[in-house]
């Protein structure tokens, strides 16, 4: 009796460390196993182009008040402008700088290198989520007169439908961006 029931215990400690060294093996670690059984973050939706002046008025009510912004969001340039596997290689590259846990645990720290895994995929995600969210603003004061007489001709020919919303975009982008000395 008493051996028969000490060596069943020992053949489900047996079967359940083979399974569990299995399922270890099988999932890159336990940090394999954790990432994939989180459900992922919603991602928000791509947003659409900035909408296009409505009428002549309004452009010119616009560009008469040099203290009026305009602003461009990094949502807005994307997939237009800026690739969506842009701001997955940025976050990444910032979540592998940035999370320190599984660097820090020793080879056989597996609950250190579990949190590390998330800890990355939050770092990741977050970072994505920030860079989605930057915003460029510059007053029309900021800008010089041919920079501003640039905005407003590209406004004026949106509004009677010579050039596309885009095209719109693609003028307004680099003088928006880094007050006008980016390359983009």
């Amino acid at each position: 009796g008493y051996f028969m029931d000490a060596f069943a215990l020992i053949a489900v400690i047996v079967v359940v460390s083979f399974a569990a060294a299995l399922f270890y093996q099988l999932n890159n670690g336990v940090g394999g196993a954790i990432a994939r059984a989180r459900t992922p973050l919603p991602q928000p939706a791509a947003a659409k182009l900035p909408p296009a002046p409505k009428s002549l008025e309004d452009i010119e009510a616009f560009h008469a008040n040099e203290l009026n912004a305009i602003t461009l969001t990094i949502a807005e340039l994307t997939p237009h402008l800026l690739p969506e596997t842009s701001f997955y290689h940025l976050s990444r590259a910032v979540s592998e700088k940035h999370a320190y846990l599984s660097r820090d645990a020793a080879d056989d720290d597996y609950l250190l290198k579990a949190a590390g895994s998330v800890q990355r995929d939050y770092i990741r995600v977050a970072a994505e989520r920030a860079l989605k969210g930057a915003s460029f603003r510059r007053t029309l004061r900021d800008m010089t007169d041919t920079e501003r007489a640039t905005l407003r001709l590209a406004d004026l020919l949106t509004a009677v439908g010579q050039i596309s919303r885009r095209e719109r975009l693609e003028i307004f982008t680099p003088i928006i961006w880094n007050s006008g000395q980016g390359f983009l």
